[in-house]
């Protein structure tokens, strides 16, 4: 594993295709079309996908994540493959 500090976040490479980047507001947009796109397949397996749906409900979830990681209560990563965003990484 790598760690790269860039803009106040972090990066590990976990191989040259799977990447794990701290979340940001940067992200929200991202997040939101997945939602939008797959909503009725991710509703199946996971209770969030009805209530976070937009951008500024991403960028809300992302705030109050990175305040409890700087809280050292719990870190939300994105996880990437080749470049896009696949899924999400918690630890608590």
């Amino acid at each position: 594993l790598q760690l790269f500090i860039r803009k106040n976040m972090f990066e590990i490479a976990v191989n040259n295709e799977i990447k794990l980047k701290l979340i940001n507001e940067f992200f929200a947009k991202e997040y939101a079309t997945i939602v939008e796109e797959n909503c009725e397949y991710l509703a199946r397996w996971l209770a969030w996908p009805s209530f976070c749906k937009t951008e500024e409900d991403f960028k809300a979830f992302f705030k109050k994540s990175l305040h409890d990681y700087a809280d050292s209560k719990s870190m939300v990563c994105a996880i990437f493959y080749r470049g896009n965003i696949v899924g999400n990484l918690c630890t608590r």
